[in-house]
């Protein structure tokens, strides 16, 4: 046979050969791909935040809430008061929560033996004053001379306020109000009556 002739059966064989070498290589390099895909190095890590609310608080004196009661003014109450008589007292207001705030305060009448009537017509009678000043030993008469903090009056106690957009208090502070109640000439006799003082803090911001 000479060199120039081919082995058909060996073609064949060849052929054969060469197609599964063909195929086997492409098997070696999917097995190759899949091993590296799965090699795959990873790291975590977590991030957290933590949420909390402040608060608001207003006291008096200290640390007297007055809700759900009332706190006893008892500095600035008067009894068996007559004509041109006046009631001078000091209160403390505290920022005791843990967010600045603005107060306000507005002023109502409630009857002190159960007639409102009777409590009205007194309270129409009475003049009210309030200023700002450094400590309590400085609410005197003297206080309401040209005051350099004046906050109410001198006006008819029923609408005793302090309005929008109050007064400011940093937490943990603190300041002293000073109350002035005057008698006027016309009240009438043997009536009573409570004012209600009502203070309201509001965040800052």
């Amino acid at each position: 046979m000479s060199k120039a002739e081919h082995n058909p059966a060996e073609n064949s064989i060849n052929s054969r050969n060469g197609k599964v070498r063909s195929f086997l290589a492409l098997g070696t390099v999917v097995g190759i791909g899949a091993v590296v895909t799965l090699a795959q190095f990873t790291d975590s890590g977590d991030v957290a935040a933590e949420f909390s609310t402040g608060s608001v608080n207003i006291q008096f004196d200290g640390d007297n809430d007055g809700d759900p009661e009332p706190y006893a003014f008892t500095a600035l109450s008067i009894e068996n008061a007559g004509p041109g008589d006046q009631t001078i007292a000091a209160i403390e207001i505290n920022n005791n929560g843990s967010l600045d705030f603005d107060y306000t305060m507005d002023t109502t009448i409630e009857p002190l033996d159960g007639d409102q009537a009777e409590a009205d017509a007194l309270a129409a009678e009475l003049e009210l004053a309030i200023v700002g000043v450094a400590t309590a030993g400085d609410c005197d008469a003297g206080a309401f001379d040209a005051p350099t903090d004046p906050v109410y009056g001198p006006a008819p106690l029923p609408g005793g306020e302090i309005g929008e957009p109050g007064r400011f208090l940093e937490t943990a502070d603190s300041e002293f109000l000073c109350y002035s109640v005057t008698f006027g000439d016309d009240v009438p006799q043997g009536t009573g009556a409570i004012a209600v003082f009502g203070f309201l803090a509001t965040q800052s911001g």
